[in-house]
C-alpha cells in the first residue's frame, strides 16, 4: 500500500508547490509594480552652457597679408578656444585653429582665393560652446595666369558687336576684340583687399597693334552677386573707374586718361561718366611691357603710376565702397586690339 501511494502523495506536494507558487505571485506583483513605480522617476541633471565668445572685427597688423582674430573670455573656466576659417559664411570643409589665448593671428600668401571669414567657440572641460559671430576679410590679391584657370572672363562688352574673347596663353591673360568701336571688360569676380589697396599689373600690346588701340585698367566696380554677365548687363560693372592707354603710332609715348563711369548707353552699353584726369601723353616704350599701379586710399585719394613714376593724384570717393577689379581692352577704327597681362595683383596699404 504504502508503494502505491508514493506517486499520489508526490502529486498532491506538486500540486501545493504550484498553488502556493501562483499565490505568491497574485500577492507581490502588485507590490512589486508598486515599488518599480515608486522608484522609476528621475530628477532632471542640471546643465549649464558654456558661454559663447564674441569675435571683435579682424585688425590688419601691418601692410603684409595678415590680420588678428580677437574676442573676449567668456567665462573663467574656458581651458581653451578653436576658431575656424573658410572663404565663405557657409564654412564648408573648414581649416581649425586651437589657441589658448583670446587672439589669433594670420599670416598667408596673396593668392586668387582671398576671402576669408572666422568664427570662434570657447572649451571647457572639452565641452564647447556654440559658434560665435561671423568675421570676414579680404586679403592681397595675386595671379601670375600660370595655371590658365583662375576666374577670369568678360563680364562687360558693347552690344553691336560681340566677337569678343579672353584666353591665357604661356603665363599670361589676353583680351582679344574682334570688331571696330568695340570693348570689353574681364574679371575673376574677386575683392579688392579690405581698407586701402595698390593694384599693379604688366601690360603689352601684341605685336598686330594698330592705330587707336587701346587697354586699361579697371578698379570700384560693383557685383550684385547673381550670374555675370547677363543678357542685359545688369548684375557687375553697371560703374566703376577706368584707367585707359591708347596706343597712336608714337614710337615713345602712351595717350592716358582716367574716367569715372557712372553708367551705359542703352543703345551699344557704352560706358559714360566724368573725366577725372584728361588725355596726356606719357613717356614709355609702347610696344614693350609697362607696369602700371593704382592706389585707393580711404580719404579717396587716387594715385596712378607708370613703371614706378607717378602719373596722377585725384580724389574722387564715389565708388570707394566697391570693390571689383578687372582689365579693359577697346579698339577704334582699326580692328584687332590685343593687349597680354602678365601678373595681376592687390596689395593692402596700411593707414
Amino acid at each position: 500500500m504504502e508503494s502505491s501511494l508514493n506517486p499520489v502523495k508526490q502529486l498532491v506536494k506538486i500540486g501545493a508547490g504550484v498553488f502556493m507558487l501562483l499565490l505568491s505571485i497574485l500577492f507581490f506583483t502588485p507590490h512589486l509594480a508598486a515599488q518599480a513605480n515608486t522608484y522609476s522617476t528621475y530628477l532632471p541633471i542640471a546643465f549649464k552652457a558654456v558661454p559663447t565668445p564674441i569675435l571683435q572685427p579682424l585688425t590688419r597688423s601691418s601692410s603684409e597679408n595678415s590680420w588678428t582674430a580677437t574676442w573676449n573670455q567668456p567665462a573663467s573656466d574656458i581651458t581653451r578656444y578653436e576658431v575656424r576659417e573658410a572663404p565663405n559664411t557657409n564654412f564648408e570643409s573648414p581649416l581649425f585653429y586651437n589657441t589658448t589665448e583670446t587672439n589669433y593671428a594670420f599670416s598667408t600668401p596673396a593668392s586668387i582665393n582671398n576671402s576669408y571669414c572666422y568664427q570662434v567657440r570657447a572649451i571647457a572641460n572639452e565641452i564647447p560652446s556654440i559658434w560665435s559671430n561671423t568675421r570676414c576679410i579680404v586679403g592681397d590679391y595675386y595671379d601670375d595666369f600660370s595655371s590658365g584657370n583662375s576666374g577670369w572672363a568678360i563680364r562687360r562688352q558693347d552690344t553691336d558687336d560681340v566677337d569678343n574673347s579672353a584666353f591665357y596663353e604661356n603665363g599670361e591673360f589676353a583680351l582679344k576684340l574682334r570688331g571696330r568701336w568695340d570693348y570689353a571688360i574681364a574679371s575673376p569676380l574677386a575683392e579688392a583687399p579690405t581698407g586701402a589697396y595698390r593694384l599693379e599689373t604688366r601690360v603689352r600690346f601684341d605685336s598686330s597693334v594698330d592705330n587707336l588701340h587701346a587697354y586699361g585698367i579697371i578698379f570700384g566696380g560693383d557685383w550684385n552677386g547673381l550670374a555675370c554677365p547677363t543678357d542685359h548687363y545688369w548684375t557687375c560693372f553697371n560703374q566703376y573707374y577706368r584707367l585707359l592707354v591708347i596706343w597712336h603710332g608714337s614710337p615713345d609715348t602712351l595717350r592716358v586718361n582716367l574716367k569715372r563711369i557712372d553708367s551705359h548707353d542703352p543703345e551699344d552699353n557704352a560706358g559714360r561718366g566724368i573725366t577725372l584726369v584728361d588725355y596726356k601723353e606719357v613717356s614709355m616704350n609702347p610696344n614693350d611691357w609697362n607696369t602700371w599701379a593704382v592706389e585707393v586710399h580711404d580719404n579717396g585719394d587716387i594715385v596712378v603710376l607708370v613703371n614706378g613714376r607717378v602719373w596722377a593724384t585725384v580724389n574722387d570717393s564715389t565708388y570707394l565702397a566697391n570693390r571689383y577689379f578687372g582689365v579693359f581692352a577697346a579698339s577704334d577704327e582699326y580692328l584687332g586690339a590685343e593687349p597680354h597681362f602678365d601678373h595681376y595683383g592687390l596689395t593692402h596699404i596700411s593707414e
